[in-house]
């Protein structure tokens, strides 16, 4: 029960988030580049989240044109590495901005 309620949080947080993306940056983007974006955000975040070293909650993803932005605090270098590691998994990534706080 816990993880369905997880797992139906985090799709309303990101159709949300894709919502004011789509329309903050319709000028600038395709609906075929957002809807890849919106794409690679739910795979990252979903596999954030679901991960056992990083608290995936606490990281900020941001994509745009396949180009992903991680913020946010992260507990240890582990944490960090295993984030970005897991971003630059996911098909459509080009490259990741990490900017994340070691804040043990």
């Amino acid at each position: 029960m816990r993880q369905s309620i997880r797992w139906i949080s985090l799709l309303c947080l990101t159709f949300l988030m894709s919502c004011a993306s789509y329309q903050k940056d319709s000028t600038s983007r395709t609906v075929g580049e957002v809807t890849d974006d919106i794409g690679i955000h739910t795979k990252i975040k979903a596999r954030l989240v679901n991960d056992e070293i990083v608290r995936g909650l606490a990281i900020n993803v941001e994509v745009n044109k396949g180009v992903v932005g991680l913020t946010g605090q992260v507990k240890s270098q582990e944490e960090r590495r295993r984030a970005v590691e897991i971003a630059k998994s996911v098909s459509g990534v080009e490259r990741v901005i990490e900017k994340l706080l070691v804040m043990p």
